[in-house]
Protein backbone atom coordinates (compact mmCIF):
# COMPACT_ATOMS: atom_id res chain seq x y z
CA UNK A 1 0.00 0.00 0.00
CA UNK A 2 1.20 3.26 -0.74
CA UNK A 3 2.50 5.57 2.02
CA UNK A 4 1.14 8.84 0.77
CA UNK A 5 -1.63 10.39 -0.88
CA UNK A 6 -5.05 8.88 -1.31
CA UNK A 7 -4.43 5.08 -0.64
CA UNK A 8 -3.06 5.66 3.04
CA UNK A 9 -6.11 5.40 5.05
CA UNK A 10 -5.07 7.41 8.39
CA UNK A 11 -4.54 10.84 6.18
CA UNK A 12 -7.03 13.31 7.11
CA UNK A 13 -5.37 15.48 4.45
CA UNK A 14 -5.14 13.08 1.86
CA UNK A 15 -3.61 15.41 -0.29
CA UNK A 16 -0.84 16.66 1.71
CA UNK A 17 3.34 15.27 1.60
CA UNK A 18 4.00 14.70 5.22
CA UNK A 19 6.09 13.30 7.97
CA UNK A 20 3.83 13.75 11.00
CA UNK A 21 4.11 17.87 9.82
CA UNK A 22 3.36 18.80 6.16
CA UNK A 23 6.79 19.76 4.50
CA UNK A 24 4.37 23.29 4.10
CA UNK A 25 5.95 23.99 7.17
CA UNK A 26 9.41 24.60 6.35
CA UNK A 27 8.56 26.55 2.86
CA UNK A 28 7.18 29.95 3.91
CA UNK A 29 9.45 30.61 7.37
CA UNK A 30 6.77 28.98 9.58
CA UNK A 31 9.51 26.69 11.56
CA UNK A 32 12.05 29.74 11.33
CA UNK A 33 9.49 31.50 13.90
CA UNK A 34 8.34 28.85 15.87
CA UNK A 35 9.68 28.14 19.15
CA UNK A 36 10.82 24.69 20.43
CA UNK A 37 7.86 24.02 22.45
CA UNK A 38 5.17 25.36 19.89
CA UNK A 39 7.00 23.03 17.15
CA UNK A 40 6.56 20.02 19.26
CA UNK A 41 2.67 20.74 20.49
CA UNK A 42 2.09 20.70 16.58
CA UNK A 43 3.63 17.92 15.75
CA UNK A 44 1.96 15.44 18.63
CA UNK A 45 -1.34 17.14 17.85
CA UNK A 46 -1.10 16.36 14.07
CA UNK A 47 0.32 12.80 15.12
CA UNK A 48 -3.02 11.83 17.26
CA UNK A 49 -5.28 13.70 14.49
CA UNK A 50 -3.65 11.42 12.26
CA UNK A 51 -4.10 8.45 14.64
CA UNK A 52 -7.83 9.32 15.74
CA UNK A 53 -8.34 9.72 11.43
CA UNK A 54 -10.10 12.63 11.64
CA UNK A 55 -9.10 16.63 11.84
CA UNK A 56 -11.04 17.57 15.85
CA UNK A 57 -10.29 15.42 18.45
CA UNK A 58 -10.40 15.38 22.26
CA UNK A 59 -7.35 15.19 24.59
CA UNK A 60 -6.51 17.11 28.24
CA UNK A 61 -3.64 19.08 28.98
CA UNK A 62 -2.30 16.63 30.96
CA UNK A 63 -2.31 13.85 28.06
CA UNK A 64 -0.32 15.85 26.04
CA UNK A 65 2.37 16.84 28.54
CA UNK A 66 2.90 12.78 28.73
CA UNK A 67 3.43 12.83 24.83
CA UNK A 68 5.57 15.97 24.30
CA UNK A 69 6.55 17.39 27.77
CA UNK A 70 5.24 20.80 27.46
CA UNK A 71 3.82 22.03 31.10
CA UNK A 72 0.13 22.70 30.94
CA UNK A 73 0.82 26.17 31.92
CA UNK A 74 3.20 26.79 29.05
CA UNK A 75 0.47 25.26 26.33
CA UNK A 76 -1.77 27.83 27.32
CA UNK A 77 0.58 29.88 25.64
CA UNK A 78 1.54 27.89 22.89
CA UNK A 79 -1.78 26.80 21.35
CA UNK A 80 -2.71 30.72 22.13
CA UNK A 81 0.41 31.49 18.96
CA UNK A 82 -0.36 28.35 16.97
CA UNK A 83 -3.75 29.65 16.73
CA UNK A 84 -3.07 33.27 15.80
CA UNK A 85 -1.44 31.23 13.16
CA UNK A 86 -4.07 29.50 12.41
CA UNK A 87 -2.35 26.07 12.07
CA UNK A 88 -4.75 24.82 15.23
CA UNK A 89 -8.01 25.48 17.03
CA UNK A 90 -8.75 25.11 20.93
CA UNK A 91 -11.75 24.86 22.71
CA UNK A 92 -11.62 25.18 25.91
CA UNK A 93 -15.29 25.43 26.32
CA UNK A 94 -15.09 21.66 26.29
CA UNK A 95 -13.27 19.51 29.03
CA UNK A 96 -11.33 17.55 28.00
CA UNK A 97 -10.25 20.48 25.33
CA UNK A 98 -11.31 19.98 21.70
CA UNK A 99 -8.46 20.50 18.92
CA UNK A 100 -9.31 20.93 16.01
CA UNK A 101 -6.27 20.81 13.32
CA UNK A 102 -6.04 22.74 9.76
CA UNK A 103 -4.81 21.79 6.26
CA UNK A 104 -1.42 24.13 5.34
CA UNK A 105 -3.38 25.60 2.75
CA UNK A 106 -5.39 27.68 5.57
CA UNK A 107 -2.55 28.63 7.65
CA UNK A 108 -2.20 32.60 8.06
CA UNK A 109 0.71 33.82 5.56
CA UNK A 110 1.31 36.79 8.14
CA UNK A 111 3.77 35.89 11.02
CA UNK A 112 4.02 36.58 14.63
CA UNK A 113 7.70 37.62 14.91
CA UNK A 114 8.64 36.64 18.45
CA UNK A 115 12.45 37.77 18.99
CA UNK A 116 12.75 40.46 21.57
CA UNK A 117 16.81 40.44 20.73
CA UNK A 118 15.84 41.21 17.21
CA UNK A 119 13.69 44.47 18.11
CA UNK A 120 16.09 45.85 20.66
CA UNK A 121 18.62 45.83 18.24
CA UNK A 122 16.97 47.72 15.48
CA UNK A 123 16.29 50.37 17.87
CA UNK A 124 19.51 50.58 19.53
CA UNK A 125 20.82 51.47 15.32
CA UNK A 126 17.87 53.49 14.92
CA UNK A 127 20.12 56.16 16.91
CA UNK A 128 19.13 59.48 18.47
CA UNK A 129 15.74 60.95 17.81
CA UNK A 130 16.31 64.05 15.74
CA UNK A 131 14.73 67.16 17.43
CA UNK A 132 12.36 69.20 15.32
CA UNK A 133 13.96 72.87 16.11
Amino acid sequence: MNRRGRDNPRLIFPLETWFNVPYAIYRPGFADRMTGAMFKRYATIRYLANLKKKNEFQFTLEELERLDGISPRQAHEVNALLSEMRMISVDRRTKPYTYVVYASTEWQSIMPVRSRTKQRHETCLSGPVPVPW
